[in-house]
């Protein structure tokens, strides 16, 4: 759950691959690409378990981060986005 200097933050529809394109995505990485790969197979994921993955990802970016914001969903609004200003992260 580590996109370092390349994560990109996503929310709204259609907003993930232009993100992707941007830089590392939560699904970018081994533990995010797991749990969307469970997802896709029907496999339900709570959303407590999104959230600590976010909230990790949000935690070890670094650098000028990448977003793309369609619509601020409620896990950039309370989860990421008051990481990332916690930190002093762009």
């Amino acid at each position: 759950l580590n996109g370092g200097a390349n994560s990109a933050f996503w929310s709204g529809e259609g907003a993930k691959a232009e993100a992707a394109r941007l830089g590392i995505t939560l699904e970018k990485t081994p533990i995010g690409a797991l749990l969307e790969a469970a997802k896709n197979l029907g496999i339900p994921i709570h959303d407590w378990i999104w959230r600590i993955a976010s909230a990790t990802f949000a935690a070890n970016a670094s650098g000028e981060i990448q977003k793309v914001i369609y619509h601020a969903g409620r896990v950039w609004s309370s989860v990421e986005l008051p990481i990332l200003t916690w930190r002093g992260l762009q």
